[in-house]
């Protein structure tokens, strides 16, 4: 958060359009900036998978996880406490990379039963229109 306030602060200084014309120009000289800020322009990936893989490296959640709640099973009489950190750790990995499969999975199946079907985005569209249509009917008669 300190890094994108100093990068809109640099931008502002700077005049606030110096990349190009418009939003998109802001967009990409603020990330430009924002990349510089956190580490060099190599944090910048070019698709969304190296952003996210940027960003999740960056981000001390994971280890400070590892390094407040893991240690409270390790028994203390333990020949090699590491050792035992280090399984836990891998079973945390395991069952977490399990998780995140089986939810990949099934968002692959909601996408073939839902995205995929005409009659379901027939009906979606039809409830979509009659709510909107009851808010601008509950818009259109409240009193101001």
């Amino acid at each position: 958060m300190m890094a994108e306030a100093a990068v809109e602060q640099e931008i502002e200084d700077r005049g606030g359009d110096l990349v190009g014309a418009g939003e998109a120009g802001h967009r990409m000289q603020r990330d430009e900036l924002l990349a510089h800020e956190i580490g060099g322009a190599e944090c910048l990936g070019e698709t969304v998978e190296h952003r996210g893989l940027d960003a999740a490296g960056a981000d001390r959640v994971h280890a400070d996880f590892f390094l407040a709640f893991l240690p409270q099973f390790v028994e203390p009489g333990a020949i090699s406490p590491l050792l035992q950190l280090l399984g836990l750790s891998a079973v945390f990995m395991l069952m977490t990379f399990v998780v995140f499969v089986a939810y990949g999975m099934l968002a692959h199946a909601f996408r073939r039963a839902v995205i995929d079907s005409p009659r379901v985005q027939a009906w979606l569209r039809r409830g979509f229109a009659a709510a909107f249509a009851g808010l601008g009917t509950q818009l259109a008669l409240s009193e101001r």
